[in-house]
């Protein structure tokens, strides 16, 4: 059964320190940022993201991914690719997507 939960302070730094650890992986610059919401099924965080977002009267969700990340995934979710930028001296691409809601 998939259930959408609140991370525990744990449980998000965890989880931020794995996203970071790939990060690293591709990027020679620091990124911060935090992670509320955890997944625990494919799609299904999205999903969520977009019901809570509608209820709290907002119509447009943006998001932005690296070419290494999410940028297929968004496009499954029915997102629409509003910009981009390749940056060749450190090897990567930033993909920006909005979707109305």
């Amino acid at each position: 059964m998939t259930e959408i939960i609140e991370l525990t302070e744990e449980q998000s730094e965890e989880l931020n320190e794995a996203l970071e650890e790939f990060d690293a992986e591709h990027i020679t610059y620091r990124m911060e940022g935090s992670i509320c919401l955890g997944m625990q099924k494919d799609g299904e965080l999205i999903t969520e993201l977009e019901r809570r977002a509608k209820e709290m009267g907002i119509n447009l969700i943006r998001v932005d991914t690296f070419d290494w990340q999410g940028k297929d995934f968004y496009l499954t979710m029915g997102y629409e690719l509003a910009g981009q930028y390749a940056c060749d001296e450190d090897g990567y691409s930033e993909y920006f997507f909005v979707k109305r809601i």
